[in-house]
């Protein structure tokens, strides 16, 4: 059963190296306009970056922080099953790190929670309305895509509230959980499972498979769109990745190694899926608009916290995007501004 109050929400929130000291402030923003709890994840983040979000979490009783067991980043659909199998709350819910809160959002998203089995929102700015549709000729379901063409509710993974009860139903028949899915490598059972109900495609983004899953034994999954979350959904990406520098001969060496193993463990083939999917046309622009806004919010990002000038937004050509990108520089703007107030007081 869904909650009917925001208190008992705990939300996961993921980092991944680099991105903590950029992102953390975005918090800020979900405590001051939510009841709920959050716990800080560490995903593969070095000492200085986990020694951050344990500090941030000192002391303020809705936050708590974990660092995943693995001394690497892993895949997104890899640390939720994790976090899953670790807590114990009745709902089980997540959310990306570079969602920031512009109003009372659990107060329009509890309303929508009633009766489902899961909710879903926040997709990034970056995505147009008519690209999160899934059409029948298309070989993918992304992370982009919340419903088939026929209205068939696919969920999401940037921000998600599971009603436990239901979510450990469906994984019973989907061990895989909220991994990626690939249809080479499924099951014979889960492809026939597919098959029967219109969804064999090439590659299935985190959870979907899943929530197919949900959907099938009878649980009702819900997108709602809420307009007091802002979701980046590039920001993390571009504060991501930086590389620490690695010796030519070490990089040569791993490079060999990882080629032997690829081929050992299928990750050659999944490769070629992925590579496959960037070719979609829709896709292949999506990708390249959110190239071109990380670069901008990170510029936009470095002249807040330094005091200087902002940047020239970027112009997409398209009305949509580009009242999207003034607002998300407003929001941003005035968070920084309210950050530094809050800073001068004692």
């Amino acid at each position: 059963m869904m909650p009917n109050n925001a208190r008992s929400l705990l939300f996961h929130i993921i980092y991944t190296p680099n991105t903590v000291r950029t992102l953390l402030p975005f918090v800020e923003t979900l405590l001051r306009w939510s009841d709920c709890a959050y716990c800080l994840v560490s995903n593969g983040c070095d000492d200085e970056e986990m020694s951050l979000l344990r500090t941030r979490c000192a002391g303020e009783p809705r936050l708590r922080w974990r660092s995943l067991p693995w001394p690497r980043k892993v895949e997104h659909g890899q640390a939720l099953n994790f976090l899953f199998a670790a807590s114990n709350e009745p709902s089980f819910c997540f959310m990306d790190s570079d969602i920031l809160a512009t109003g009372d959002f659990m107060a329009e998203l509890l309303p929508a929670m009633s009766g489902a089995a899961g909710l879903f929102s926040a997709w990034p700015i970056t995505i147009k309305a008519e690209e999160r549709m899934l059409s029948d000729a298309c070989s993918f379901i992304g992370g982009r895509h919340s419903h088939t063409a026929d209205g068939r509710c696919l969920g999401g993974s940037y921000f998600a509230i599971y009603e436990r009860a239901a979510l450990a139903c469906a994984l019973a028949q989907a061990p895989d959980g909220f991994n990626r899915g690939y249809w080479a490598q499924l099951p014979r059972r889960m492809r026939q499972f597919l098959r029967k109900i219109g969804q064999e495609r090439r590659f299935y983004d985190t959870g979907r498979v899943l929530n197919l899953f949900l959907q099938q034994q009878g649980g009702a999954l819900r997108v709602h769109d809420c307009a007091a979350l802002l979701h980046l959904g590039s920001y993390s990406i571009y504060a991501g990745s930086a590389q620490r520098t690695v010796p030519r001969w070490r990089r040569l060496a791993q490079a060999v190694l990882r080629r032997v193993r690829n081929q050992l463990n299928g990750q050659t083939y999944r490769d070629a899926v992925l590579h496959q999917v960037a070719q979609d046309p829709v896709q292949r622009s999506v990708d390249q608009r959110r190239a071109r806004l990380a670069g901008y919010f990170a510029r936009l990002a470095a002249a807040l916290a330094a005091g200087e000038d902002l940047p020239e937004p970027v112009e997409l050509q398209d009305a949509e995007l580009d009242d999207n990108v003034k607002r998300a520089t407003a929001i941003l703007a005035m968070a920084q501004s309210q950050r530094q107030e809050a800073e001068k007081l004692p």
